[in-house]
């Protein structure tokens, strides 16, 4: 079975009943189909499974078979027995173009007392023709196999293996071919053939027919017996499920192509926000940089101004310190200047010194004697004398 009708199974149908409308003659054909038990909302199931009358199933198995011990329809003492088929007719279910997803079969073909090995061909076939039910021998044509000019009709129809399909007639699903060894003795020889395929074909007509053919071509003897059993099942699918089923997954597509447009859609835009951050950050730390850097020069323009300021008020301060020094030493210059006046305005020469000391002659040489501090042990009583020098009058 495929993955995607595996995907599709569930547990929410009743089972339903198929059969062939004409059974082949002293067979056992029989068809049945029912829902594939398979969980619906986890890993794990439970049996038995809560049928629902109201819901549709999702998967349909049909079921054919074919069994008879000793094969009665044949006969070893009529001509051309040797080369022989069967159709099983495979059930379609009554349902809009359902879809065929998987078929098996197992075929059990054994014989005793025969001569030589056998060759055998098994079809699978989807096919607008209804095939003859039953054993046919090579008198019947099932007209679902290539022509071919060179061979007669009936050999081309049921001859040796390998026979080919008339494609314009039957869609082949599958060919099995094989030889069988044979003896002549009493014991059994046995053939199987087990096989599945899925074809996961669509049957768009209701006159479809679905068939696995079975060909043998032998060499039977008088006392030849044989035996015969073939089992076929099929899942279909119906076509609404399937549908259902396509515009789930599309929609899930969309839903999931939208969601990863949405991804790359917040990618891109995280992206360009990240780049447009990245940008603006590096401009910011530019700007910081070049803040630091202007912080820095204007502190040294700053500290230069300050240096500068105070290198002035240093000079203005030495300036004022000089023009004080200046206007002092200018006034001592004026006082000296005028005290030298007045000195020299009162100073007493020898040559204009009198003879007796008057008013101004003894306050000159109190204000000497005033300088010279008292030099006479007697307190300057009784007579003394001075120079002229000690008095400070000049010549």
């Amino acid at each position: 079975m495929s993955a995607r009708a595996q995907q599709l199974m569930s547990a929410s149908a009743m089972p339903l009943l198929y059969f062939p409308q004409s059974p082949t003659s002293g067979s056992q054909a029989h068809a049945q189909a029912f829902p594939v038990i398979a969980a619906a909302h986890g890993q794990f199931t439970s049996y038995p499974p809560p049928y629902n009358k109201g819901a549709d199933e999702e998967l349909l198995y049909t079921y054919a078979s074919f069994l008879e011990e000793p094969v009665a329809a044949l006969s070893v003492n009529r001509l051309r027995d040797d080369t022989w088929a069967i159709c099983i007719p495979v059930p379609i279910p009554n349902i809009n173009r359902p879809t065929l997803l998987a078929l098996s079969y197992m075929i059990k073909y054994a014989t005793a007392c025969d001569s030589g090995n056998s060759t055998i061909q098994t079809d699978t076939i989807l096919t607008s023709k209804k095939l003859p039910g039953g054993v046919v021998t090579e008198d019947a044509d099932l007209g679902i196999y290539h022509q071919d000019g060179t061979i007669a009709k009936n050999d081309s129809e049921t001859g040796f293996a390998p026979l080919m399909i008339d494609h314009k007639q039957a869609l082949c699903l599958s060919t099995t071919l094989a030889m069988k060894s044979s003896g002549s003795t009493g014991q059994w020889s046995h053939y199987l053939d087990n096989q599945h395929i899925t074809p996961n074909v669509r049957v768009t007509s209701k006159e479809s027919h679905l068939y696995v053919v079975f060909h043998v071509n032998e060499y039977p003897t008088a006392l030849t017996v044989r035996s015969l059993s073939v089992k076929v099942s099929a899942t279909w699918q119906k076509e609404e499920v399937e549908l259902k089923a396509i515009a789930e997954a599309e929609r899930k597509a969309r839903e999931e192509a939208a969601r990863l447009a949405k991804l790359d859609q917040e990618r891109r835009a995280r992206e360009a926000e990240e780049k447009q951050a990245r940008v603006e950050e590096k401009q910011a730390r530019a700007e910081e940089k070049q803040a630091r850097a202007d912080e820095l020069e204007a502190r040294r323009e700053e500290k230069k101004a300050r240096e500068d300021e105070k290198r002035w008020r240093d000079e203005e301060r030495e300036a004022r310190k000089q023009e004080v020094q200046a206007r002092a030493e200018e006034k001592q210059a004026r006082a000296e200047e005028r005290q030298e006046r007045e000195e020299a305005k009162n100073r007493i020469t020898m040559a204009n010194a009198p003879h007796i000391a008057d008013q101004k002659l003894q306050t000159v040489i109190k204000d000497k004697l005033a300088k010279l501090g008292d030099k006479c042990t007697a307190g300057w009583r009784g007579s003394h004398s001075f120079t002229y020098e000690e008095l400070g009058i000049r010549r």
